[in-house]
């Protein structure tokens, strides 16, 4: 008898902990890194605008290891043709399916969004008069499912028609990988150069949600203990 109220008193324990979980750790979240490309502040260039302004969208591919669902995407660019950086910056995210040749994206994105100046961005290097770069992020208004192994292109365009002595050009590690490129919506992808600069991060994760399942553990082995020792 005086075992079993040993687990009743243990259960309620474990019980109010995790209620106390759940109230007090609302805000801590996990969240991994599904794709990283790029991101190297000491070797980088332009590789030409991606900018609505001028008639040019850039896209590069990518393919994860595990379905996850997207949540943020980090990328880097830099500002050409002035010496300042516009007041607001005016970003459209696309992600595109493949056309089937694994060299080009499908004509119509399957999820575009855009995010136009609510974004974080940031300098990535020493500040110069001219050509900095920056990284930007800008967490999704909802999430977006990708599959595993699944060729994707992501397209990355900012639109400085608000400041027109500015081009944006998505940052490129190398001139060489896979790319593409085209003028407007309504033009087929061209096949291009570059590796771009970019980071796919998935959907947060709760703290109380680990702390739910370890809490719902805990009872499973405690139940699971009780009938062994009766």
């Amino acid at each position: 008898m005086a075992y079993s109220i040993d687990k009743a008193i243990a259960k309620t324990i474990l019980t109010l902990a995790l209620g106390f979980s759940l109230l007090s750790l609302p805000s801590m979240a996990s969240a991994a890194i599904i794709f990283s490309q790029g991101f190297n502040p000491s070797s980088f260039g332009a590789n030409g605008a991606s900018d609505f302004a001028s008639n040019i969208q850039k896209a590069d591919n990518f393919s994860i290891a595990q379905d996850n669902i997207l949540g943020s995407i980090s990328w880097q660019g830099i500002y050409i043709g002035a010496n300042t950086m516009p007041a607001a910056d005016n970003f459209t995210l696309r992600i595109f399916a493949d056309s089937g040749s694994n060299t080009t994206p499908s004509q119509t994105p399957f999820w575009s969004e855009n995010v136009g100046n609510l974004i974080t961005r940031t300098v990535a290097v020493p500040p110069t008069p001219f050509n900095d770069l920056f990284t930007y992020k800008a967490n999704l208004s909802a999430g977006v499912s990708l599959t595993a192994g699944t060729t994707y292109w992501l397209s990355i365009v900012n639109d400085t028609s608000n400041n027109p002595l500015n081009d944006w050009s998505w940052a490129a590690s190398s001139t060489t990988g896979s790319a593409a490129t085209r003028a407007i919506d309504s033009d087929t992808w061209v096949t291009g150069n570059g590796t771009f600069q970019f980071q796919l991060t998935a959907v947060p994760v709760p703290g109380a949600i680990w702390f739910l399942g370890s809490g719902l553990l805990g009872l499973v082995f405690s139940n699971r203990n009780q009938k062994s020792l009766a």
